[in-house]
């Protein structure tokens, strides 16, 4: 049963993310390629019960074995390391829904990816805290509101702040020659 890159597209535009759906997704609803498009987000088997729900609300059942089937094909698609890779650089929480043979190849990707986002938000928290201390040196020198010793402490701060965003940074490049290396991105 293959379904068109534009359909399963369009499915994720019309759906994104949603856990409940309306009446009209569920009268229309296409469960294989819902389950499809769960599976490829990441989303454990679970999710089906809030679509279910939702559609019975509604007076429309679910095809939970159409969904289930959609969900395992795109647990083949989802379970790889470049999709790993991806999920984990955009902050996704895995939870354990890969089946084992293919889980730890999904897992060799994600936890590169995962290094990088927890780095990238490291790195960007760095930066925000040294932009602070840069305008307290600044107010500090404009007013003289601060003692030799309290300005030292905060050139050194900066200074520190300054060195672990660097390193960060290195990481940050390695890993992502790593990734580039192994064919992930």
């Amino acid at each position: 049963m293959k379904r068109s890159i534009f359909t399963l597209l369009s499915v994720a535009l019309i759906l994104g993310g949603c856990a409940t759906m309306s009446p009209d997704e569920c009268r229309t609803a296409d469960w294989y390629l819902l389950g499809e498009m769960d599976a490829r987000s990441g989303r454990t088997a679970a999710h089906f019960a809030s679509r279910d729900r939702a559609c019975r609300e509604a007076g429309f059942p679910a095809d939970e074995q159409s969904w289930r089937e959609g969900w395992e094909h795109g647990l083949t698609v989802f379970c790889t390391a470049p999709q790993g890779f991806r999920f984990g650089r955009d902050g996704g929480r895995y939870e354990p829904i890969c089946p084992g043979a293919l889980e730890p190849d999904f897992l060799s990707g994600y936890d590169i990816g995962r290094q990088m986002y927890v780095l990238g938000d490291r790195i960007e928290s760095l930066r925000s805290e040294i932009q602070l201390v840069d305008v307290s040196l600044r107010e500090a020198a404009g007013n003289g509101s601060l003692t030799d010793e309290e300005l030292a402490a905060l050139q050194r701060r900066q200074e520190l702040l300054s060195r672990q965003a660097r390193e960060n940074e290195l990481r940050l490049a390695e890993l992502s020659g790593l990734a580039r290396g192994l064919g992930l991105h």
